[in-house]
């Protein structure tokens, strides 16, 4: 249980970072 709350932070920051990477321009 402590492992899938983990992963669903882990997951969260990742989608994230994704959002903050493809709205930047390169």
């Amino acid at each position: 249980m402590f492992y899938f709350f983990f992963l669903n932070i882990f997951i969260s920051i990742f989608i994230a970072e994704i959002k903050l990477f493809f709205s930047s321009p390169l």
